[in-house]
């Protein structure tokens, strides 16, 4: 995901708003979520990169999708569940 946030910022449009990096979990999920505009060129394809990360996911409890949104923003989510995510107990 490093690489997907690199690219984030190195192919975002000049004078765009700055890419967006969230967290969210819960005790059985995790999401990050990376936002940002995006200058796409007619040899360029985002799926390319997000194959090849998907790749090295675990097959289980991983899951990577990307959307553009109707600001032409993309998104890119990773969410991942068991039995990459576990909960622990508090005093562990």
């Amino acid at each position: 995901m490093f690489s997907r946030l690199s690219n984030a910022v190195k192919h975002s449009p000049p004078y765009s708003a700055a890419p967006t990096v969230s967290l969210s979990a819960d005790g059985s999920s995790a999401q990050l979520l990376i936002r940002n505009a995006f200058a796409t060129t007619p040899e360029f394809d985002i799926g390319t990169g997000l194959r090849l990360v998907r790749s090295l996911l675990p097959r289980a409890g991983a899951h990577l999708a990307h959307e553009t949104d109707t600001r032409g923003f993309v998104l890119t989510r990773l969410s991942l569940t068991a039995p990459v995510v576990t909960q622990q107990d508090e005093g562990s």
